[in-house]
């Protein structure tokens, strides 16, 4: 019988004796110890850290000592154990189960049960009637140091619920990671008395969070500990490596078409020092699932629990007076740009976003853009499709909740759906239109960027193409490639836009001279194989030029 996948599973244990599909982790144990004790590491949501935390649980735990040859069954570590196996008492916090809403007590609340938790698990009573956590855990910090326990404490999402109220409440945010008494700053305080106190307790620590932001807000940095999420040698600690890929596609006896699985869930690179690039394990697993339940590809390739996760992001770009530029990053970044940094911090507070290298390395370490070259500075595109999609899902509700563009996305889809199955038009034409008609766009326009970018936006939200932004194309680089992801679809297109700007008088334009540049573009594009494929598959394609004059469209045609 085979092994299920491991599709939500985030408890090691149960994924071992659950009879699941483990991609074994546990080589990474040794270089961890090699390392200084008090570890930060950072990787997007989805990636498998909460799996990995837990691994570590039960690795360390003085509690699993016998069971622990059952536990690591054909793991590399059984047969490499180190000295540290069960050696520590586990401390293990997960603050994604955090209310935002009521953070105060759920927090509280969040920290009693761990120390309840650990009083059971070890057989220990805790002499105080304080109810408080966080002074809970001061005792018992105090009670460890004198009985001279050795406490491993495993922190998950850390910054789960504070990036919560980022991005909904910033004044309580604000109150949470400066305030002295704040429950959040007082819990990093205790933890760090425990590893320098007499006797101190706190001999390992490992935490995890998708940005460094709030634990340099509430500790002014991670002054307690190492930041190595991007250490080259745990570069594919969290992730799934190509190797790993095809081993697990192997053992289901599927074959992996490791080119589209590169286009919609790899491509991340997580250090400057490394070639090999990851995959997100929850979209590896998600496809992997929905091929083996359905015995077919899933119709939306971006996994719902990944669009969820960005959903939330507004205040990252709009302020009370509107876009700021880091929604100009953003369109830059969908329009096929390279983003150049002299550095990704890993220090850097959530109140000096606007700083475009801060939100850029946000950017990074949240998953939306991946290490794409190193030249002196280092270039970032975005990582791969999916996320390409959620970027565009997520721009299109920036706009339509600022109220900056307005769009019937129902009669877009109609229209696309033309273009898709009988060739028509009127889909890039009504875009056109309602860009005219949207007067609030116009103070953002920045030429042929910002028309393009709303095509993008809006092409993305449709299932029926893959949309490719300056795909190159016969030696050049085509504006907008629209291939096929649906079975029905029987037209695709090439799309060249020009823009001239709105100061540039109409009387002094040369339309025929501007069509004629863009229809030759157009036919050197369409001798690229990678239109030459679809054409073979007998799609027709259409190829179309598109000029506008500032806001307004004033030619759509077929080449």
């Amino acid at each position: 019988m085979k092994k299920k996948i491991p599709y939500g599973k985030s408890e090691f244990k149960d994924v071992k004796l659950g009879n699941y599909y483990y991609i074994d982790k546990t080589k990474y144990i040794p270089i961890l110890e090699t390392l200084p004790d008090y570890l930060f590491f950072i990787r997007p949501r989805r990636f498998g850290k909460s799996l990995f935390i837990s691994m570590l649980h039960y690795y360390y735990d003085e509690n699993y000592k016998h069971e622990f040859d059952k536990i690591f069954k054909d793991t590399w570590i059984l047969k490499n154990k180190t000295q540290g196996a069960n050696s520590y008492k586990i401390l293990r916090f997960n603050f994604s189960d955090v209310d935002s809403n009521n953070y105060v007590e759920s927090f509280n609340l969040s920290v009693n049960l761990v120390i309840d938790s650990f009083l059971k698990n070890y057989n220990l009573k805790l002499h105080t009637n304080i109810k408080n956590g966080t002074e809970r855990l001061k005792v018992l910090i105090n009670e460890a140091a004198h009985k001279g326990f050795k406490i491993f404490c495993l922190i998950d999402e850390y910054d789960n619920f504070a990036n919560e109220l980022m991005s909904k409440q910033k004044n309580e945010y604000k109150r949470l990671v400066f305030e002295q008494e704040s429950i959040f700053k007082q819990f990093f305080k205790i933890l760090k008395s425990a590893t320098d106190m007499e006797g101190g307790p706190l001999k390992k620590m490992f935490v995890t969070g998708v940005s460094p932001m709030t634990m340099f807000d509430v500790t002014s940095g991670f002054n307690i500990g190492r930041f190595v999420s991007n250490f080259p040698n745990l570069h594919a600690m969290i992730g799934i490596t190509t190797d790993e890929l095809k081993e697990l596609f192997e053992y289901y006896g599927l074959e992996p078409d490791i080119e589209l699985l590169d286009k919609w869930y790899g491509n991340y690179t997580f250090s400057e020092d490394v070639e090999d690039k990851i995959y997100n394990t929850d979209m590896i697993l998600y496809f992997l699932d929905t091929i083996i339940q359905t015995k077919r590809y899933p119709k939306e390739f971006a996994d719902i629990n990944i669009r969820a996760d960005y959903g939330k992001l507004k205040w990252l770009v709009y302020t009370e007076n509107g876009l700021n530029g880091n929604f100009n990053v953003l369109e830059r970044l969908l329009n096929g740009d390279i983003i150049w940094t002299s550095k990704i911090k890993d220090a850097f507070s959530a109140f000096e976003l606007i700083e475009e290298d801060n939100f850029i390395s946000l950017l990074f370490y949240l998953g939306l853009v991946t290490i794409y070259k190193t030249k002196l500075k280092i270039g970032l595109k975005i990582v791969n499709h999916t996320i390409k999609e959620i970027i565009c899902e997520y721009m299109q509700r920036i706009l339509k909740e600022s109220k900056l563009f307005k769009i019937n996305i129902r009669k877009f889809e109609e229209k696309l759906a033309d273009f898709a199955l009988q060739g028509k038009l009127d889909v890039f034409e009504y875009l056109g239109e309602r860009l005219k008609e949207s007067t609030g766009i116009r103070d953002y326009i920045k030429g042929e960027q910002t028309v393009k970018m709303l095509y993008l936006v809006y092409l993305n939200l449709v299932p029926y193409y893959t949309v490719l932004s300056e795909p190159e194309m016969n030696k050049k680089f085509a504006d907008i490639f629209l291939m096929p992801k649906h079975m029905d679809v029987n037209y695709f297109g090439l799309i060249e836009l020009k823009y001239i700007p709105r100061k540039e008088p109409i009387q002094n334009i040369s339309l025929p001279s501007i069509i004629d540049k863009a229809k030759k573009q157009l036919l050197e594009y369409e001798k690229d194989n990678m239109v030459l494929k679809w054409i073979h598959k007998n799609k027709n394609l259409i190829k179309i030029v598109l000029i506008y004059h500032g806001w307004e469209i004033i030619y759509c045609n077929k080449v």
